[in-house]
């Protein structure tokens, strides 16, 4: 399942983070930072994997998926990387990881809701960095 569905999990994986963020209690931060940071962490492996994956010699899209999403507007789920695409992929996997670690002693209130926000964000850029469809891009852009 993995190797067909490697770029939406990579794309999902912070938003499935960010729910499980939710699930801990208001208050301090017991374990939410951990949690958001080892989710990074595995996206950051993934985005690895997509590397390793990934065939230089191609110049086509590669690890693409397609689903129909709107067929009555010709509206698809359609993600995929080319070369300079999978290399801001793995830029932004590797970045989150630094943000969430670069907040560890800065943010004291909020953390929970701070942690969501980054794997949200996290979610958001990835998606729109391997959308394939307009309004796929549009979705995760305006996210």
């Amino acid at each position: 399942m993995l190797d067909a569905h490697l770029l939406s999990c990579l794309v999902f994986l912070p938003l499935c983070g960010a729910l499980l963020c939710l699930s801990f209690p208001r208050g301090p931060p017991t374990g939410v930072r951990g949690l958001a940071l080892a989710v990074s962490l595995l996206d950051l492996g993934l985005a690895l994997l997509a590397w390793a994956r990934f065939d230089l010699d191609s110049t086509a899209m590669q690890l693409s998926e397609r689903l129909a999403w709107v067929p009555a507007w010709g509206i698809h789920y359609s993600v995929g990387v080319d070369g300079i695409a999978l290399a801001l992929v793995v830029l932004a996997a590797l970045v989150a990881p630094l943000a969430i670690l670069g907040t560890f002693a800065s943010i004291t209130d909020r953390v929970r809701e701070h942690m969501v926000c980054i794997l949200l964000l996290q979610t958001a850029l990835l998606g729109a960095l391997v959308a394939t469809d307009l309004f796929l891009f549009y979705v995760f852009w305006e996210a």
